[in-house]
């Protein structure tokens, strides 16, 4: 809706001091912003992608991994996922005051990719199955907001970003979905080859924008710096 119709702040929302779009630097003093801002939407579609196809599909994957469950066994599975996925929300919030989003982001990611792993090891295994959802709960939890947050941080978010990403999401949700078809049959973990595959690519994703930045700031700290000495030894040379 925003493309077909967009909008302009009012006048009060851009005096407001507690505005999203009010930003500690102008984002045009921001290096490449906007192809960072396309990586960082591909993390977060690709992360959404696995998110929203492994809540949705995960029920009937259960059913046809080799331990084979039960519908009501399959279910209880998801609740623990929607559980911890709560909790891991609520935690957040608080963890939020304390750590960085950055080392926020990189800590589900790792919870992420270790309860994929789980699954590998121990698909046959109904405790450690339980334990993997729990996991996979608590790792979706917090990237959504987060990486919203890591945008507005670090590159500037303004409602044509946030209308991008939402558009990024809606066409990388679509993956899941056409790839599993009725694949679990004859393939029952291509749910989790997927969910694998989409958190590797958007935990890259982020991993590249996140040095990119960072090799920005090193490069204006040593401007800086260099700028700072040439004054001293200009000074220094007057005074002799």
């Amino acid at each position: 809706m925003y493309f077909a119709f967009p909008y302009k702040a009012s006048e009060e929302g851009s005096r407001d001091k507690d505005s999203i779009n009010l930003r500690k630097a102008p984002t045009e003093k921001i290096p490449h912003r906007n192809t960072k801002l396309v990586l960082m939407g591909l993390c977060l579609g690709t992360f959404l992608a696995a998110e929203m196809g492994f809540q949705i599909f995960a029920p009937s994957m259960l059913q046809y991994l080799p331990i084979k469950m039960t519908a009501s066994t399959a279910a209880f599975a998801l609740s623990i996922m929607s559980a911890t996925f709560t909790i891991g929300r609520l935690a957040t919030a608080f963890i939020s005051l304390k750590v960085s989003i950055d080392i926020i982001l990189a800590y589900h990611f790792v919870i992420q990719l270790l309860s994929v792993g789980i699954f590998y090891i121990n698909s046959n295994n109904l405790t450690m199955i339980y334990i993997g959802m729990a996991l996979m709960g608590y790792g979706f939890s917090a990237p959504w907001p987060a990486i919203f947050s890591f945008t507005e941080e670090y590159l500037g978010l303004t409602a044509r970003i946030c209308a991008f990403y939402t558009f990024l999401v809606g066409i990388t949700c679509l993956i899941t979905p056409m790839i599993l078809t009725n694949g679990f049959k004859s393939h029952p973990f291509v749910l989790i080859h997927i969910t694998g595959i989409l958190t590797v690519i958007s935990c890259l994703l982020f991993g590249v924008v996140r040095f990119w930045i960072w090799r920005n700031q090193v490069k204006l700290d040593n401007k800086a710096t260099n700028i700072v000495l040439s004054d001293v030894n200009a000074n220094n040379l007057k005074n002799c």
